[in-house]
């Protein structure tokens, strides 16, 4: 499951600003600056703030507005300079120190970020500024981990991949060579896209519509019946709160999914995820979630009461996630439960599955993926002289670095050994390949 930070910068400076104590004889809310502050007519704020900055050098919280309006204009190193200013008069303002974090957030400084928003965590961590601030440290460890840009979402977002694979074992076919003749191995061109418009951009809350389409080819006329393409279209809802002083991030997501064959339509899913995660301390997101699927496949087999795929799948999922590095770097381990109610007997089947990921993180910006997964799959109604199970573990690895705040580069390699009582169901693979992809 995929978690996606909603721009969740809150409202906090504007009502500081309307609770502002008396500042000279007036709210600082009742000033021109502040007024035009409040109406977001930030050029005059601007003005107004400089002005007064200028009557009273020593203020941080005029300080703070100005570098706040700074902000909203985009001019983020200018902000971060009068934050600086505002902090040598007040260090442990914890209101600076998380409004310099949600500029080097809108900025891309990750680190200096992380910095800011550690230290409102330390000064006030019982405060709504040090529930946002972990709620932005939760936002930069998905970040990372999803391979994404820092920053706060924009209305539109792309992702545009392309990369050659080597695969061993294309057909998946088992090991016994009398089964399948000929050479399995090859090369696969891929290329993924992915586009998304976020409808709703509000404080705690983010909506989104996405589109993607997926293909791989393989040059070798062998395998050419093997060209493979999807396509996906959805639409997500998430939610970013509090539950007492914990962060609690909700989701749900449509998407309706079409796989084409060598042409011709393989089969159509429509899929429901709903989901949550939780942060029980500042290291540790604890996430559920259960994901619906309603597969339809073209083929229904040599007979449908036996070999029809066309299933009601439901998936619980459970994960815990440990960060350590300054979120840079995760530990996760998760398990799964699968109950596919298929309508042909063959394919009915209960599945647990455990899984242990990593992320590492190296010198240069660069990061290392790892991960193990286990699944055992039974099909309790299968029509054959024993009962079917399937043992199955894959092995993954990954090499990833920005080389520029949209240029993404990616090394991976995956292994996966599926063990069947019947020996017809049984192969190994092992896939090798590179990428880049451009980011927005």
């Amino acid at each position: 499951m995929k978690t996606r930070f909603s721009y969740a910068v809150p409202l906090v400076g504007l009502f500081c600003l309307a609770a502002a104590p008396a500042w000279g004889e007036v709210s600082l809310v009742d000033t021109p600056a502040g007024q035009a502050f409040k109406a977001r007519q930030y050029d005059v704020a601007l003005a107004e703030f400089q002005r007064l900055v200028a009557q009273h050098p020593k203020d941080a919280l005029v300080l703070r507005y100005l570098a706040i309006t700074l902000d909203r204009m985009g001019r983020y190193q200018e902000a971060i300079q009068v934050y600086h200013q505002a902090l040598a008069l007040t260090p442990l303002n914890p209101s600076l120190h998380f409004h310099m974090g949600t500029t080097y957030y809108k900025g891309g400084w990750t680190d200096y970020a992380e910095q800011s928003f550690r230290r409102v965590i330390q000064i006030a961590p019982d405060t709504l500024y040090g529930e946002r601030a972990r709620q932005y440290l939760d936002a930069l460890a998905h970040q990372r981990i999803q391979l994404q840009p820092s920053g706060p979402p924009h209305p539109w977002g792309f992702y545009l991949q392309a990369g050659l694979q080597s695969d061993s074992n294309i057909p998946s076919a088992p090991r016994d060579p009398a089964l399948f003749a000929g050479d399995r191995s090859g090369v696969r061109i891929f290329e993924y896209l992915w586009g998304t418009y976020r409808f709703l951009r509000q404080p705690g809350w983010l909506g989104a519509l996405e589109a993607s389409t997926y293909q791989a080819q393989y040059p070798e006329d062998a395998f050419r019946r093997f060209r493979l393409s999807l396509y996906t279209l959805g639409a997500s809802l998430q939610r970013t709160t509090t539950l007492w002083t914990l962060p609690v991030i909700g989701s749900v997501k449509y998407e309706h999914r079409t796989a084409l064959l060598g042409g011709d339509t393989y089969s159509r899913s429509h899929v429901v995820t709903a989901g949550g995660q939780i942060g029980f301390t500042p290291e540790t997101s604890t996430q559920v979630y259960y994901r619906y699927t309603r597969d339809d496949f073209t083929n229904e087999g040599f007979d449908p009461a036996l070999s029809s795929r066309d299933a009601d799948n439901h998936v619980f999922g459970l994960a815990q996630v440990w960060y350590y590095a300054n979120r840079k770097g995760q530990v996760r381990v998760g398990y799964e439960f699968q109950d596919n109610r298929a309508d042909g007997l063959n394919f009915k089947m209960d599945g647990h599955k455990i899984s242990l990921g990593g992320v590492i993180p190296l010198p240069w910006e660069a990061q290392a993926n790892l991960g193990a997964d286990y699944s055992r799959e039974t099909y309790p109604d299968f029509q054959g002289p024993v009962r079917r199970k399937t043992d199955r573990r894959s092995f993954t690895a990954g090499l990833s670095k920005w080389f520029t705040r949209h240029i993404l580069g990616r090394l991976d390699a995956a292994y996966t050994n599926e063990g069947s009582t019947y020996d017809l169901l049984s192969y190994r693979r092992w896939v090798f390949g590179g990428s880049v992809a451009y980011v927005y």
